[in-house]
């Protein structure tokens, strides 16, 4: 079998304190300590915010939040949903 996926990058700048699922797909021992949340509680995420670019430039992205499933049979795989798309902005300074 082969496949082939076509994906966005992974941001430098903006790194989640939870780490992040989707990056252990490709680096192996990458940090992910998901952020369980109840249904209708909330929960705050730190972000940790380390600029890139000039100072000066306005950076724009979008932040994807995703959900997180352990233990799906068969074999304990992991899966995910991209939830929300959430767009930010900041002047570098």
């Amino acid at each position: 079998m082969a496949m082939r996926v076509t994906a966005r990058a992974f941001g430098s700048a903006l790194t989640p304190s939870t780490g992040d699922l989707w990056r252990t797909s490709v680096q192996f021992f990458s940090p992910f300590d998901p952020l369980p949340i109840g249904a209708g509680r909330t929960r705050v995420l730190k972000l940790i915010l380390r600029p890139d670019a000039a100072p000066g430039t306005v950076v724009r992205g979008t932040l994807y939040v995703d959900d997180f499933v352990s233990a799906v049979p068969p074999g304990s795989q992991r899966e995910g949903d991209e939830l929300p798309a959430i767009p930010y902005a900041y002047k570098v300074r």
